[in-house]
């Protein structure tokens, strides 16, 4: 029995040994598979610096900047945009001036003048011609009354001859000095010969230049009259005979003072101020707001 006893034993240490060094075997490998599982599914840790800069609130302006400045160039090309705005501002003008709400009569001629030099009075004006020869409610003639630099003839691609100052001295019809444009619904006055000598005097100027804006009415749906309201060779807006005055001013350019000025006399003198026009206007807001808008 105790040869047995014995035996028994030692079949079981020799078991014991074996299912030690087998374990430790298994341990180890599964230590070296959890490893390298471990390894490949974690990503390496990121610098300090690197994760500070992309939290930098200065990076992430300069990426968003360029992000809209992206935007902008592809879907939203500057050109096309700012021309979409400007026809949009163009055909509220005509609707307030000529539609306006609640009148009883709607504006049939109509001065625009500008109280800086240069050309945007005569270029918003013949805009303004365009537009509504374009909607087709009937004939628009554009009359160039700005002697010291016409424009209109140039804008619409007309001679400057037999125009408004030779009508001012000549018997003939209105008809023989207006010129047809490309548009069959827009005709042209321009100035006219500038060495035109007078025989009249300011009065019978004044009186006449009335009668041929008067013939106007006649034929034309809407007469549009560009004149300087600041000049010393500009007729005086009662001259013209006009339903009322649009006054144009430049944006950081026309002083305060001087548009007072310039409307206190307009109203002294019994002209109708229409509205005023404020031309290059800016604006502080992003390119990127106004393409959400």
């Amino acid at each position: 029995m105790s040869k047995n006893f014995e035996l028994l034993r030692q079949i079981g240490r020799e078991h014991d040994l074996f299912q030690t060094s087998a374990g430790s075997r298994v341990a180890k490998t599964a230590d070296c598979e959890r490893a390298s599982l471990v390894e490949i599914a974690l990503p390496r840790p990121e610098p300090k610096e690197a994760r500070q800069q992309i939290r930098s609130p200065e990076l992430v302006k300069e990426k968003a900047k360029s992000w809209n400045q992206e935007i902008s160039r592809k879907e939203f090309p500057r050109g096309l945009e700012w021309a979409r705005i400007t026809r949009r501002e163009e055909l509220k003008l005509v609707h307030r001036v000529f539609s306006p709400a609640g009148a009883e009569r709607a504006p049939q001629v109509v001065l625009f003048s500008g109280v800086e030099d240069g050309h945007a009075a005569s270029t918003i004006s013949a805009r303004c011609c365009e537009v509504l020869a374009e909607q087709g409610d009937g004939l628009v003639c554009a009359v160039d009354a700005n002697l010291e630099s016409p424009f209109l003839h140039r804008y619409f691609g007309v001679p400057n001859e037999k125009g408004m100052m030779e009508a001012l001295c000549d018997s003939s019809p209105v008809n023989a000095f207006v010129h047809k444009t490309k548009d069959s619904n827009l005709c042209v006055m321009p100035t006219g010969a500038a060495n035109t000598e007078f025989e009249l005097s300011a009065r019978e100027i004044a009186e006449r230049l009335k009668e041929r804006m008067n013939e106007l009415r006649v034929f034309f749906k809407y007469v549009l009259i560009h004149s300087p309201v600041c000049s010393d060779r500009a007729a005086a807006p009662p001259s013209f005979g006009v339903d009322g005055l649009v006054l144009i001013v430049e944006a950081n350019s026309t002083r305060r003072e001087t548009v007072r000025e310039v409307m206190k006399e307009l109203r002294m003198l019994g002209t109708p101020i229409l509205g005023v026009v404020l031309n290059n206007r800016t604006f502080p807001i992003p390119d990127a707001v106004y393409h959400k808008l």
